[in-house]
């Protein structure tokens, strides 16, 4: 048995790790059931190497787990992050529920997903009042855009 997996996204082998299993598997559903295009999906990105945050200095090394972007819905950049995911091995607990809000302070995407073994949350911290406020389930990237593009416009 392989101790390795193949990301498409870096396009290459990577340890088979629980949390890069988790990893993954929301890879897989985010591009065949969501329909992101991999094409505008990072995996394991440090903050200054997004585009809007390129003024970040190397040094502050923050790495995200996966940012899925889209055009055109964000008034001031074309390419912009549409969600941050983070990926747990284990449950996802009320400490990663801050972690990942806290790293999305910076990021600022609409939205904020949580993926364990077992589950999958959806955050809106962008686009509700309750920044704790989230859905159980996915929604189609098309979705996610219109109510992203509704949120800014």
């Amino acid at each position: 048995m392989s101790n390795l997996l193949f990301d498409p996204v870096r396009g290459q082998h990577v340890e088979k790790t629980p949390e890069e299993i988790v990893r993954q598997r929301l890879l897989q559903y985010l591009s065949k059931v969501c329909g992101i295009p991999l094409s505008l999906i990072a995996v394991e990105k440090c903050l200054h190497e997004m585009p809007h945050l390129s003024h970040v200095k190397p040094s502050q090394v923050r790495r995200t787990d996966i940012v899925c972007y889209a055009h055109d819905f964000h008034p001031h950049h074309n390419l912009y992050p549409l969600i941050l995911a983070e990926c747990k091995a284990k449950t996802i607990t009320p400490l990663a529920v801050e972690q990942a809000l806290g790293y999305n302070t910076q990021i600022g995407a609409p939205y904020v997903l949580l993926a364990s073994a077992d589950e999958l949350r959806l955050y809106l911290p962008r686009l509700e009042n309750d920044p704790l406020h989230f859905l159980p389930h996915l929604l189609p990237y098309e979705e996610l855009v219109q109510r992203a593009k509704s949120f800014y416009a």
